[in-house]
């Protein structure tokens, strides 16, 4: 091979090198926009999802303080008996 030969090969492989290595970047630079905005997707569904299990927790409480005391059992009784009697209720 003479030099200009072996200077068109080594072109060459330098040009492949250089189109694959920016090829590589753009693709690198998609995926971490992809991952950047996807970030702040995961972190709003996290704080939702961290409002909405407080929510539930508070009308469980609730819940459990209403409804399953003795008043709030005898208040049942009395309006299922009462409606089933067709009264008014007190």
């Amino acid at each position: 091979m003479t030099g200009t030969e072996i200077m068109g090969a080594v072109g060459f492989i330098v040009m492949l090198f250089g189109f694959l290595f920016g090829l590589w970047k753009y693709v690198d630079s998609k995926i971490n926009a992809a991952r950047n905005e996807n970030a702040a997707t995961v972190e709003a569904a996290t704080a939702l999802a961290a409002l909405t299990s407080q929510e539930l927790s508070d009308y469980n409480l609730r819940a459990a303080e209403t409804f399953a005391t003795k008043a709030g059992m005898q208040e049942q009784t009395s309006q299922i008996v009462c409606h089933r009697k067709r009264c008014k209720p007190h």
